[in-house]
């Protein structure tokens, strides 16, 4: 397998995962010390990972303390009178929660492109002790690969996506609590409770047309990743020269990297036996893990977020280092519909088996597994 300059750190530690995870379906208000927050979290085995705002009293009136907001939309009752009675309350309370996602949103759950932007952040945190400047001009070089020297010009448009996404990281607070069980001591970030912005900028210099260089910290929460060694280069730098437009691809590589990663640890950990040595991808998880949290979910487009995920799957494969093979098994369901569309694909004697099914065949009909066979050697 062909990997080009292996030399990026990609980060496979569950609460970067969770954090990048969280989504608007989860969000809540909660009180803490007096002070009302949305809060947008995930809580696993000894830990609690999420972002939260506050917000004022008056923003949250009327809702319920530490259930999530879209729950609180459709009124769970069964008595119609009731229903009756309480329309105008449940419509002030269904506009209240739609303003308030609508307007926050932002601040609590990470956009595909803030993702792409902080692990490169954390690729330079983490391959450094005390170094922690980055230009633009570096990004567009060393990680998308544009360009040949340090005289680099950036473009106005790519400068202005990189500002938007750190000043939106920058405006969001993380917060991280652990139990002295979560992990192994020998690590050190059991019993923590910390928060402060997921991004703090430093300074920041503008050293040429459209290339600032800026100065940052990751905070205590960067020190618990670095701590956690949760970490690899088995995802090729190829994976980042991606163009914006393609950023979901981008982040198929990012999570299949990480289900390599933690399936080649099972092997390590398990030599005596095979049961590790594939591992089938649920299509689906890709789908929802890679959408754009702006983005409208509409299931007209399922089906071609579905063949889109696949390919991207089958094109980022071969930048993921500990993969032997990628193997399709095509299902398929002989109804009237599918046989009036394969009509001239059955040979002489009346079967498929010389036709080579491709994504574009998914429908109802048809469906695709796919499953990763580790390479041992």
């Amino acid at each position: 397998m062909k990997i080009i300059n292996k030399n990026i750190i990609t980060i496979h530690d569950d609460l970067l995962y969770h954090l990048y995870d969280l989504g608007i379906y989860t969000i809540k208000y909660s009180c803490i010390n007096g002070e009302k927050y949305l809060i947008n979290s995930y809580k696993g085995k000894g830990y609690e990972i999420g972002l939260r705002k506050k917000i004022t009293d008056k923003e949250v009136e009327g809702l319920k303390e530490d259930i999530p907001l879209y729950e609180q939309i459709t009124k769970n009752s069964n008595d119609l009178r009731e229903i009756i009675i309480d329309f105008d309350n449940q419509n002030k309370i269904n506009y209240k929660v739609r303003t308030l996602i609508s307007n926050h949103y932002q601040d609590l759950c990470l956009s595909n492109i803030e993702k792409y932007v902080f692990n490169i952040l954390f690729d330079k945190y983490l391959g450094n002790e005390y170094e922690f400047d980055i230009s633009f001009s570096e990004i567009e070089y060393k990680y998308r690969g544009k360009g040949g020297s340090r005289k680099l010009t950036v473009d106005k448009a790519v400068a202005i996506k990189y500002a938007s996404a750190i000043d939106k990281l920058s405006k969001k607070e993380i917060f991280l609590k652990t139990k002295d069980y979560f992990r192994d001591k020998r690590y050190g970030v059991g019993n923590i409770n910390l928060s402060h912005p997921l991004l703090k900028i430093n300074n920041k210099a503008l050293i040429n047309k459209n290339n600032i260089c800026f100065n940052y910290s990751l905070g205590g929460f960067g020190v618990v990743i670095r701590k956690s060694k949760r970490y690899s280069t088995i995802l090729s730098s190829s994976l980042y020269r991606i163009n914006f437009n393609k950023l979901r691809k981008y982040l198929v590589g990012f999570y299949l990297a990480r289900a390599v990663y933690i399936q080649q640890g099972l092997i390590e950990k398990n030599p005596s036996t095979d049961r590790f040595n594939r591992f089938d991808i649920d299509i689906d998880d890709y789908i929802y893990l890679t959408r754009d949290v702006s983005s409208k979910e509409r299931k007209e487009n399922l089906m071609r977020e579905r063949r889109q995920i696949i390919n991207y799957i089958k094109s980022v494969i071969d930048h993921i280092d500990y993969v032997a093979d990628l193997e399709e098994r095509y299902i398929y369901d002989e109804t009237e519909h599918f046989m009036k569309k394969h009509e001239f694909d059955y040979d002489v004697i009346n079967d498929l088996d010389n036709y080579e099914f491709t994504p574009k065949d998914l429908d109802e009909d048809v469906s695709l597994t796919l499953t990763v066979i580790m390479d041992i050697f």
